[in-house]
């Protein structure tokens, strides 16, 4: 029996290159194996974005691609995701879902989601939705893992991290977080992104 293959294009922010980490994951849950090329997938998911003009115009470019495709084979899966498929309702499950990542050393943490700031040139609110955070708990266990395998870096999430846990009303912040995450053994390096200025203490 042959093996079912997966292919997964992203478009746009650090976000969606996370949230395709766990997209991969899922469908290695189910028994699919990464393709080298769109032409040998069953599956094609495209994690989009719609932050950037040029890169929905890239995402209906490669529509047009797959569709000759999905000519060819009627059978062929395709799956879109991200800001352009959605205004992300749903409540956070990240930590529920198992990650496929490209590194071994460094990985992407999602911390939040979503922008309170309404700033005129931004649509993240729109498509992100309201700032949700997930709880200091979930990352650490996250962040404790990586650590057990290996992993020295990681890179914390979010439309706008320096509001991360003000949702929480619990006197929680970004230093809460960091604090917590600095008590694992094993990394070396924390990153983050993306910041706005105002909730900065």
């Amino acid at each position: 029996m042959m093996e079912k293959k997966y292919f997964t294009l992203t478009y746009g922010c650090q976000m969606n290159e996370s949230d395709t980490e766990r997209i991969n994951g899922q469908l290695e849950e189910l028994g699919y194996v990464p393709a080298e090329t769109m032409e040998e997938a069953d599956i094609i998911i495209m994690n989009t974005c719609s932050i950037r003009q040029n890169a929905e115009e890239k995402v209906y470019g490669k529509i047009g691609e797959i569709k000759k495709l999905k000519d060819k084979n009627p059978h062929l899966l395709l799956g879109i995701a991200g800001c352009m498929a959605q205004e992300n309702k749903g409540k956070l499950i990240y930590s529920e879902l198992r990650a496929v990542r490209k590194s071994h050393v460094f990985a992407w943490i999602p911390i939040m989601q979503g922008c309170n700031k309404f700033c005129t040139y931004c649509i993240v609110p729109y498509v992100r939705g309201r700032e949700l955070s997930r709880s200091v708990e979930d990352i650490s266990r996250e962040i404790e893992g990586l650590a057990k395998e290996g992993y020295k870096e990681v890179t914390l999430l979010g439309q706008n991290v320096n509001s991360y846990g003000l949702d929480f009303r619990n006197g929680t912040d970004f230093g809460t977080l960091i604090r917590a995450i600095d008590k694992v053994d094993g990394i070396e390096r924390v990153r983050y992104m993306t910041s706005h200025p105002r909730d900065m203490t």
